[in-house]
């Protein structure tokens, strides 16, 4: 089910208000269209029309796709002790609340980066699994290791056409942008290891898939491979 309210923002630069619809929660297989909105990053994105300042709207959004069996919940945070504390009072609510217990083959992702929730949804939308392209993106990252501290690298897209993954490095510390690409046979070589290590594609509960979390599963497969 899809759910917004209209509200009256304020632009923080310039005090000007304006009426804007803000979403709650978006199901993508109910309204297909909503997903060209977010990938574009005009869902609860607000523009002041008078001073053109942009700002993201920091309220509680949830994503759902029926067709590719993800739930994705965003909860913008300011620091990781901060992701903890809310990804961990998600879990409650939802144990407390049952709200998806009867939820099966789906992937319950928690997310406290807006551009981490359209690179999930990018990910979901390939049939890829974020779980194995996180460690992927350390491998990726390996090979640029005088990048890794001052950059951010995020999966791209899936080129069917020379099979490939490309990822995007945003270099931070000199405002640059590079494209990484790794042969497709490679994610699959990974995602079988993965498979193979125990990790269930889909979820039993509320996950918080990131680049802690691949590093956790990194050290595990090269355990596994002593």
């Amino acid at each position: 089910m899809c759910k917004s309210s209209q509200k009256q923002i304020r632009c923080p630069k310039c005090s000007n208000a304006v009426d804007m619809t803000v979403w709650e929660s978006i199901n993508l297989s109910e309204r297909p269209d909503l997903k060209t909105e977010l990938l574009a990053g005009k869902i609860n994105m607000f523009r002041c029309p008078k001073c053109s300042n942009t700002i993201l709207i920091a309220d509680k959004l949830t994503i759902r796709d029926d067709d590719k069996r993800f739930i994705l919940t965003f909860m913008p945070c300011m620091n990781r002790e901060d992701k903890l504390k809310k990804f961990d009072a998600l879990k409650k609510q939802s144990e407390e609340s049952g709200d998806i217990r009867d939820i099966f083959g789906y992937k319950l992702r928690f997310v406290a980066d807006f551009n981490s929730l359209l690179e999930k949804v990018l990910i979901f939308d390939n049939d890829l699994l974020d779980k194995t392209i996180e460690v992927l993106k350390l491998v990726v990252m390996a090979n640029n290791p005088d990048k890794v501290a001052t950059s951010v690298c995020r999966f791209g897209r899936v080129n069917p056409d020379e099979e490939k993954v490309e990822f995007l490095i945003q270099d931070i510390k000199n405002k640059k942008l590079y494209t990484s690409v790794v042969p497709k046979q490679t994610y699959d070589a990974i995602d079988k290891q993965v498979q193979i290590s125990g990790i269930k594609p889909y979820s039993f509960d509320w996950e918080l898939i990131d680049a802690d979390y691949a590093t956790r599963i990194f050290s595990g497969l090269n355990n596994r491979r002593q």
